[in-house]
């Protein structure tokens, strides 16, 4: 009797247990490139045992807050509130604001923004053009984006920034990647209530399992979002293992080139293999290949999982395979991929 084959949709972030299912693998043998987390995370500090047995304390708190204002060059004119993952606060962000018309995102890109605002607001709309957002009383922009790594000049987010302010709408702008190039954010120009940035810890430090991102703002917004969320929403290791991260700027540094260079050498390796590369960050590279659902399912034989696109069946997100052995791991299995093609 033959096990029937699942037809497995992949959540965001990749689900290796519904995988490992479907594919009757076990989940430890994959090779996961289907997300944008670093390969390698920040080595871990030991973490004190007082930080595990109680609730967390304010100063430690405080302490986290003040090493995401360095890390992310925040001005003092803006509030900073620390959430378990920027998920949740792509979520209480249309509960907030429940008066809202008209969202537009510019898309395509992650798709939470537009399923929570959906849910609430009848005319939310992502658009490909700039001009389109100004028509909006919520503006999202995922700045660089994901898929495609799309950056929005500066200058440009600026301005939107600054006509939301003065015609009382809102800008999201999303900086989940935006640790990779720092010089992109818009952060060191938060302070006015039209403005509201995401940042996540998890993707560029490696600890997406940590549960940490922050939104960061003018005050007013930031403390309603901080009610929404609650007490002790940030665990005590969370706060002590992310203090320690943020405020190391040499790991930092390095860890920009490194990622850099494996997206050079996936670059390389893609290319060779007849993959164009459209676009992406030094976490991920955006691929374009006629074939591209056929080679995702090739891949997934050998324990390689992908990202595909529903909207685009030509697309393939590639993460970075991390150690070298996983690079020679991937190039073997692309190889044999295509060969059954």
């Amino acid at each position: 009797m033959h096990r029937k084959r699942l037809e497995v949709s992949m959540r965001h972030g990749g689900d290796l247990s519904q995988v490992s299912v479907a594919h009757n693998t076990i989940e430890q043998n994959w090779l996961d490139l289907s997300t944008g987390i670093a390969p390698v995370p920040y080595p871990l500090p030991t973490v004190p045992l007082s930080d595990w047995q109680r609730l967390p304390q304010d100063n430690s708190m405080e302490e986290l807050i003040a090493s995401a204002r360095h890390a992310y060059k925040v001005p003092y004119s803006a509030s900073i509130i620390a959430a378990p993952g920027t998920q949740i606060l792509i979520q209480l962000l249309p509960i907030l604001h429940p008066d809202v018309q008209q969202v537009r995102i510019l898309g395509p890109t992650y798709n939470e923004h537009a399923i929570c605002w959906g849910r609430s607001v009848k005319n939310t709309q992502t658009v490909v053009d700039l001009q389109d957002l100004r028509k909006a009383d919520v503006r999202v922009i995922t700045n660089p984006n994901n898929p495609d790594g799309r950056v929005v000049d500066l200058k440009i987010l600026k301005e939107l920034a600054e006509q939301s302010y003065r015609e009382s709408q809102l800008m999201i702008v999303d900086e989940a990647f935006a640790d990779i190039t720092p010089e992109v954010s818009i952060v060191p120009h938060c302070g006015d209530s039209g403005l509201i940035v995401l940042r996540s810890f998890g993707k560029f430090y490696g600890l997406a399992g940590l549960r940490l991102g922050f939104a960061i703002g003018a005050v007013d917004i930031i403390k309603r979002l901080g009610a929404a969320i609650g007490p002790w929403a940030i665990s005590g290791p969370a706060c002590y293992i992310a203090k320690q991260a943020l405020y190391d700027d040499n790991w930092a540094r390095k860890a920009r080139l490194d990622y850099k260079k494996q997206a050079t050498r996936l670059d390389t390796i893609l290319i060779k293999y007849g993959i164009e590369i459209i676009g992406g960050t030094s976490l991920f590279r955006l691929g374009q290949f006629e074939r591209a659902a056929h080679l995702h399912n090739a891949l997934a034989k050998q324990g390689i999982w992908t990202r595909k696109f529903c909207q685009n069946p030509c697309w393939l997100r590639f993460g970075l395979p991390g150690h070298a052995s996983n690079f020679i791991r991937f190039e073997t299995a692309l190889i044999h991929a295509l060969s059954t093609l």
